[in-house]
């Protein structure tokens, strides 16, 4: 059965996530976890979160999200860039028996500086994905893949509040927060299952998938452009499940399965998101 975008059952619209870290002062579960450039609108909303509800509400692509932040004056210099990711991928398993593409796979990284004027030291992070398909059919299947945001331990400080969209969900099998990252988990089958009905109804020749996380952090030690972030996408079928540990070390994924998995991995600078 196809799972319609306005089913909310296992889904929420823009869900603000509280995680087991200390929250950010002034914020609460379920407004914007972030407020860009410190700018509200009359009604006492941050313009970083209504252009969430926005890009939610309109299937935004990652240019207009882009754009949204630009005309509303937002800093997000050195901030947004796409990252095509190489065909054969940084790991890939058994690739004969599945068919999502990893040539089809795109990463778009957006970095808002100083997003919340009463909380300066916090910076935002936007990790959006997607599988360019153009007119052909995409592929997702299940179980649920698997999205990480990694830092080095003391180079920033989880901000303790992040969103993702409908179709991911925390992580059931471990962490979902830490002080070195963040992890959610994609539901790309049921994702695929809605673009296919979609687009048959609306744009026959546009079967992209595309789907974002974000999370807030504080800035601990050096520039923001020198440190490195680490964006990661994991893909599993038939039936492999990953195990995710966030702790001092770094982000921890162990697939269930030695096969019937990929991974894509782009580590970046900051000042390179551009």
């Amino acid at each position: 059965m196809q799972m319609k975008k306005d089913d909310t059952s296992g889904m929420n619209r823009r869900r603000m996530l509280s995680a087991t870290g200390t929250a950010l002062a002034g914020l609460s579960v379920g407004t914007a976890s972030v407020r860009a450039g410190g700018k509200s609108s009359s009604n006492g909303k941050s313009l970083y979160d209504i252009g969430l509800s926005l890009r939610d509400k309109h299937d935004w692509s990652n240019s207009e999200w882009r754009s949204f932040l630009s005309k509303k004056g937002m800093d997000h210099t050195h901030s947004s860039v796409e990252i095509p990711v190489s065909k054969g991928g940084t790991e890939r398993n058994d690739p004969g028996t599945q068919k999502m593409d990893q040539s089809k796979l795109r990463f778009y990284l957006t970095y808002t500086y100083s997003p919340d004027i009463t909380q300066p030291q916090y910076d935002a992070i936007d990790f959006e994905w997607e599988f360019v398909y153009g007119d052909e059919l995409p592929y997702g299947e299940s179980p649920y893949d698997l999205c990480t945001i990694e830092w080095e331990q003391g180079k920033y400080n989880y901000g303790g509040l992040y969103y993702d969209n409908d179709w991911c969900r925390e992580v059931k099998n471990g962490d979902t927060s830490g002080v070195t990252g963040a992890a959610v988990e994609y539901d790309d089958g049921a994702h695929t299952n809605y673009i296919i009905g979609d687009a048959v109804n609306n744009d026959p020749d546009n079967y992209n998938q595309a789907s974002y996380m974000g999370l807030s952090v504080e800035q601990e030690s050096g520039s923001a452009s020198d440190n490195d972030i680490d964006f990661d996408y994991w893909h599993s079928w038939e039936n492999t499940y990953f195990n995710v540990s966030i702790g001092t070390g770094g982000v921890s994924v162990s697939p269930q399965s030695g096969t019937n998995w990929w991974s894509e991995s782009k580590v970046v600078q900051v000042e390179d998101i551009d």
